[in-house]
């Protein structure tokens, strides 16, 4: 007899075990689903067809993701359009190359003045149109770029237009981003 008491005794210990732990797995899927919607993660994308000329101010690079210089041309960037008032923008030129490497111009959105830092040149963009989105979610949790393009490329299709290889990333906050593809 009093082995089923011990019996019954461990099976109530392992249900109150297991629901203890059903229980805080439920709390830890809720408060992660809480600070994914919190920081804009599952938000739709929206696509519009706009005309637009952009006037930028930075530097090229072409190079690997990693190169420290490619880090220094974008937080000199970032310094620059936070002490000028402006945006820091990232200018992709498409790449044939492997997907190591990246071809950008890096800086910050011309302001009303004619200062043009040292090592700056300035690029004018006037493309016929542009497939424009805001990106509204944290970094963390910001959609893929290749899903992006893609679905700028379908919004572009729907409207006639075709993609061209460049397109225009401006940095409004870290939960704002304003990505332009410019068409042919």
């Amino acid at each position: 007899m009093d082995s089923d008491i011990s019996r019954g005794g461990n099976t109530l210990y392992f249900l109150m075990k297991k629901s203890f732990f059903v229980v805080i797995a439920l709390f830890v899927l809720m408060a992660a689903y809480y600070f994914y919607r919190e920081f804009g993660g599952n938000v739709n994308l929206e696509f519009r067809l706009e005309q637009r000329s952009f006037q930028i101010l930075g530097e090229p690079f072409k190079g690997p993701y990693d190169s420290p210089r490619l880090e220094n041309i974008f937080f000199r960037a970032k310094e620059l359009s936070d002490s000028l008032g402006s945006s820091l923008v990232v200018v992709n030129y498409g790449s044939d190359e492997d997907a190591e490497t990246v071809n950008q111009f890096i800086g910050f959105l011309k302001v009303d003045n004619d200062i043009i830092p040292e090592g700056y040149t300035l690029e004018i963009f006037e493309p016929p149109f542009t497939i424009t989105t805001t990106i509204g979610e944290h970094n963390a949790f910001m959609p893929k770029p290749e899903t992006v393009s893609a679905m700028a490329a379908d919004f572009a299709a729907e409207n006639g237009k075709t993609l061209g290889p460049v397109s225009i990333e401006i940095y409004r906050s870290d939960r704002e981003l304003i990505v332009y593809f410019l068409t042919e």
